[in-house]
């Protein structure tokens, strides 16, 4: 199962910063724990079940229900509602 939690080395939305100023980690490392909420550890959870489909590659995309990613289980709803959806729009991106 794929790692559930936020890389420290790079992300997202602070690739760009990196990679046009290297220092800026070792910097960033001096900070304070970002604070996190509830609303941001459900979004990795749906990110990390949407990685494990996409790199392990189940017969069924539902195998994923009933599967725990940070804590938090992935039922029939969030499937319809979240990944499903999420699924949908990266096949049209794809094609």
């Amino acid at each position: 199962m794929p790692t559930t939690t936020h890389s420290d080395i790079v992300g997202g939305s602070s690739v760009g910063r990196l990679i046009a100023c290297p220092g800026s980690y070792k910097l960033s490392k001096t900070l304070p724990p970002a604070i996190t909420s509830d609303y941001a550890e459900e979004g990795t959870a749906y990110h990390a079940a949407i990685s494990y489909l996409l790199e392990e590659q189940p017969k069924k995309d539902t195998e994923v229900i009933g599967l725990e990613f940070n804590g938090y289980i992935i039922t029939q709803q969030v499937f319809d509602e979240c990944l499903r959806p999420a699924l949908d729009y990266l096949d049209q991106l794809i094609l």
